[in-house]
């Protein structure tokens, strides 16, 4: 039953079901216990056995995609009512902008006192330029990285007119885009790599390029938040979650996600304006050490789960 319903539920939705979260560990979570889901297919999972009273345990879940996908399901009243009842059963949501927030809000009729919005962090400490141990650059290159649906490489791949090398960091390319990669002079992929390595890059890289399509989710932030903390300066996408979050010409560049000549145009200007590079990389680190400071992320954390703590 439950396998028949998350393929009708992943078809409609384009977004999974876990059930298994529950069902493989349901002899392990103690009743009395604070459930935290950080993905939607785990909370999705979770909140359905609450909502058959399989479980009674509270629970608190981030929400990253469902609001994006809403586009696929709009018209679906039946499909919106079930996301509605399993959101309802949540504690407490998280969202990962104030963009994301009102959008559930508004997509599927939430209480606005139950959403939060809990932005990524990063680890300042170990995301520092001061760190790495060979300094040394062979060559200059630029980097990109990510693998969520959300990236949008193709733009790269027929818009990217640099000499300057490009290093993707990615495990989601298609056939097509690998190939244009193996017979490009200018592009290299590396498919995984350990975090002292992707350090090392970020730091030896000119700048960063973080490629999205036009997405509500706020996609790209961990990488984002990664290579302002190693002070390099980043090319962004201008989704409407992300804008929120960074000034242009301050902490990063904006371009207009989709549009090859805004695209061009700022690729251009970053290149050639060392000036701008050198501005964007001292205020990138500033604002992650006092915004997106992973320590203080997790203040915040502790202070949103703590009410939920107290019986």
């Amino acid at each position: 039953m439950f396998k028949l319903l998350g393929k009708i539920v992943a078809k409609q939705a384009k977004l999974g079901i876990y059930f298994q979260a529950y069902l493989n560990n349901k002899t392990k979570i103690n009743n009395k216990a604070l459930l935290f889901a950080v993905n939607d297919g785990v909370s999705f999972g979770l909140l359905f056995f609450k909502l058959i009273n399989k479980l009674d345990n509270k629970i608190l879940v981030i929400i990253q995609g469902l609001h994006d996908r809403y586009k696929y399901f709009k018209w679906n009243k039946p499909l919106i009512c079930f996301y509605k009842k399993l959101l309802n059963r949540a504690n407490c949501i998280l969202a990962l902008s104030l963009y994301e927030k009102k959008l559930l809000i508004k997509f599927f009729h939430l209480n606005p006192n139950k959403v939060k919005v809990f932005y990524f962090g990063a680890d300042v400490n170990y995301w520092n330029k001061n760190k790495v141990k060979d300094k040394t650059r062979k060559e200059e290159f630029i980097l990109t990285i990510g693998n969520d649906m959300h990236r949008d490489y193709d733009l790269l791949l027929n818009h990217y007119r640099l000499s300057v090398p490009l290093k993707f960091i990615t495990r989601v390319l298609t056939r097509t885009q690998l190939k244009k990669i193996k017979n490009s002079p200018v592009f290299e992929n590396y498919q995984q790599i350990s975090n002292d390595k992707l350090r090392k890059l970020y730091h030896q890289a000119k700048f960063v390029i973080i490629p999205l399509k036009n997405t509500l989710a706020t996609s790209g932030l961990s990488a984002v938040l990664q290579a302002l903390s190693m002070e390099k300066p980043i090319l962004l996408a201008k989704t409407p979650a992300i804008k929120e979050l960074f000034e242009d010409y301050k902490h990063v560049l904006f371009y207009q996600p989709s549009k090859p000549a805004s695209f061009k145009q700022k690729l251009d200007e970053l290149n050639n304006n060392q000036k701008l590079r050198n501005n964007l990389a001292k205020n990138g680190r500033k604002i992650v050490e006092e915004k997106f400071n992973s320590r203080k992320m997790g203040k915040k954390a502790l202070k949103i789960i703590k009410p939920f703590l107290s019986d």
